[in-house]
């Protein structure tokens, strides 16, 4: 008799969730909402966040990641990463309890030679508890909490990049440094 009604619950919870938005980790919620203004794209390597870019790449729908710079309508350079760590509270012993966890990146555009927009700065954060008893254990999952900030920054760098408008043939290119003669 019970089995029944717990099948019953379950599928109302599955109902809701599906009905409040809610979806797994690491999936897009609406890739509608996230189409970029350009259909190829390349990714300037050699930063920690290029994995996690190029992971929410993977789903955008008719958008091509080439090998070369020159094959792409644009160009993402991932400028500046910072992972900061701060103190967030103490115990009674005046010894530290939580750390806040910071990841900021700059990511300029670049479209035809020319710049969009202003370079964009994403930032995510997280409070990391931390107890002395368990140094180990904390290290490992403490990487665990810079990767998942990352993945986070690269959701909200999406949203952006999706913001962007395209660049019109009219704008001058980017500035260039003039050589001195």
């Amino acid at each position: 008799m019970t089995v029944v009604p717990r099948a019953l619950w379950a599928a109302l919870l599955a109902l809701g969730l599906t009905a409040c938005g809610f979806h797994l980790r690491g999936t897009p919620a609406d890739t509608t909402l996230r189409l970029l203004p350009f259909q190829s794209v390349y990714v300037v390597p050699g930063a920690a966040l290029v994995a996690q870019i190029d992971r929410q790449l993977m789903f955008q729908p008719n958008l091509a990641r080439v090998s070369t710079p020159q094959a792409a309508q644009a160009v993402l350079r991932v400028t500046s990463e910072q992972q900061l760590k701060e103190t967030a509270t103490l115990n009674r012993a005046g010894q530290i309890s939580e750390y806040r966890l910071i990841y900021r990146a700059t990511v300029t555009v670049t479209q035809n030679g020319r710049q969009l927009g202003e370079p964009i700065t994403v930032s995510a954060s997280q409070n990391f508890p931390y107890s002395e008893s368990s140094v180990l254990g904390k290290a490992e999952e403490e990487l665990t909490v810079w990767k998942a900030l990352r993945e986070g920054a690269a959701q909200l760098l999406m949203y952006r990049l999706a913001a962007l408008k395209p660049a019109d043939d009219k704008t001058p290119p980017a500035a260039t440094p003039a050589s001195a003669d």
